[in-house]
């Protein structure tokens, strides 16, 4: 008797690690946007990953079109585990075409987590639909919309490269004719 409780104790044990191991989907913040036709606004949501996850690449989908443009900043993103909880923010921006009627538009969006390595053994995983946003398109503003981050701007590994050398050269080049002036 005390061999099956101690059994079913354990297995509780390891079905209760398996559940908690999970994929959490935040809402957007801001949850509604107010944008004149012509002009772009941030929004985020953070996707959480517990510490006992698995490697996993994570996907989002518009549920409904808009006559807006929504384009997230990454996609997919990979979440990787670091031994305590992940909080991955993911941006998105929002962009309402110059010809567009005035008035409240809404969508909602589908977060869809997978394991990074197929095969892999993971815990809850799955879709989260359902996330609504918002945007009020409007002639005039009545309100400011929360500051988001701008989109991190991609820079030219070349371009990079040559600034780096230049300003080497100018070191070099400067060194070179302070030597040459003391040497008179």
């Amino acid at each position: 008797m005390k061999l099956k409780i101690c059994m079913i104790l354990i297995i509780s044990l390891f079905i209760v690690n398996f559940v908690n191991a999970a994929i959490g989907v935040g809402y957007p913040f801001p949850s509604q946007l107010e944008l004149k036709p012509g002009e772009s606004g941030r929004f985020q949501f953070e996707i959480q990953a517990s510490p006992e996850e698995g490697p996993v690449t994570c996907n989002y989908n518009i549920e409904q079109q808009l006559p807006l443009t929504i384009e997230f900043d990454e996609q997919p993103i990979p979440i990787t585990p670091t031994g305590q909880t992940i909080r991955m923010p993911v941006y998105a921006t929002v962009t309402a075409p110059i010809d567009i009627e005035p008035g409240s538009y809404s969508t909602s969006f589908c977060v869809s987590c997978s394991p990074a390595i197929s095969g892999q053994p993971i815990g809850v995983v799955g879709s989260y639909c359902g996330i609504t946003f918002g945007v009020d398109v409007v002639g005039e503003r009545t309100r400011e919309n929360p500051y988001v981050p701008p989109k991190p701007s991609k820079t030219n590994t070349l371009v990079l490269t040559l600034m780096l050398i230049g300003i080497g050269i100018l070191i070099l080049l400067t060194i070179w004719i302070v030597r040459k002036i003391l040497k008179k």
